[in-house]
């Protein structure tokens, strides 16, 4: 039995899974279609690479990665399982809890950093966040509240999300952990 914690993996889609260009051989492109319900459905576009979905598989198995969705794609009851469904990886998975968007479509730009500071204050653990937005604003406070913790920070270039680099960089800090 293993003495250290579990670490976990916060992960965005997109910008992160989801890229314009993807800097892999292997990209996919399939349509997401949401029903939302009384006949209205939205449609995403998502662009991916399996290399990424593979590898991020790869690294839960051998670190027993904790995989915990942090996105936007929380809106809707059903958006990870189908988003899920089209990579064909990345099942399971906690989900931290998305506000309500105002009927603006408004939602606060601090939620993100709002929701993981509450879950690790709830379970301190080794983390890795990926995001490509957030990250730059908010992983400073994050990383001020938990100055002991260990961590990995990773902002993708929106266009291309994860690459090799930042696979190989996660590994890595996996090892030490």
């Amino acid at each position: 039995m293993s003495t250290h914690p579990r670490p976990r993996l916060y992960l965005d889609v997109d910008g992160v899974l989801n890229a314009e260009a993807p800097r892999f051989d292997d990209v996919q492109t399939v349509v997401v279609t949401v029903d939302h319900g009384a006949g209205y459905q939205t449609q995403y576009q998502i662009t991916w690479s399996p290399t990424v979905v593979r590898g991020l598989e790869a690294l839960r198995e051998d670190f027993d990665l904790e995989l915990t969705w942090l996105t936007t794609w929380l809106g809707s009851k059903t958006m990870i399982d189908d988003l899920v469904a089209a990579v064909g990886g990345l099942t399971g998975g906690r989900r931290l809890v998305m506000p309500p968007r105002k009927l603006s479509g408004y939602i606060s730009a601090d939620w993100k950093r709002e929701a993981i500071l509450a879950d690790l204050a709830r379970d301190p653990v080794p983390y890795i966040w990926a995001d490509d937005v957030e990250l730059p604003l908010h992983g400073v406070f994050v990383r001020a509240a938990f100055p002991s913790m260990k961590f990995l920070h990773i902002a993708p270039l929106p266009e291309n999300g994860l690459t090799r680099e930042h696979l190989a960089e996660i590994r890595t800090f996996l090892e030490g952990v």
